[in-house]
């Protein structure tokens, strides 16, 4: 499970996890990222649900069917154009 307030993204089939934000300044910042393993695979899509930095009135977000009939990718947007993947599994 992760922790409150653990922001988790994924991006080009990379899967990582900001583990700090040690300096924040305003001309510059630095972000610790760790790279999420097969093992910790629950963690990122139940910690994906948990991303609070952007609200979602906030958010565009495009539909697009994935390749299997169970499930749908999502691709959502933030107001600074990054981009981020969830697959939705269909019941």
């Amino acid at each position: 499970m992760s922790s409150p307030g653990e922001r988790l993204f994924h991006a080009h089939c990379t899967r990582l996890r900001v583990i700090s934000d040690p300096l924040d300044q305003a001309s510059m910042r630095v972000v610790h990222l760790q790279q999420i393993t097969d093992e910790a695979e629950d963690k990122l899509t139940s910690g994906f649900d948990e991303i609070s930095a952007v609200s979602s009135s906030e958010m565009k977000s495009i539909s697009t069917k994935a390749t299997t009939k169970s499930s749908e990718k999502k691709i959502v947007k933030d107001p600074w154009d990054n981009r981020y993947e969830k697959k939705i599994q269909i019941l």
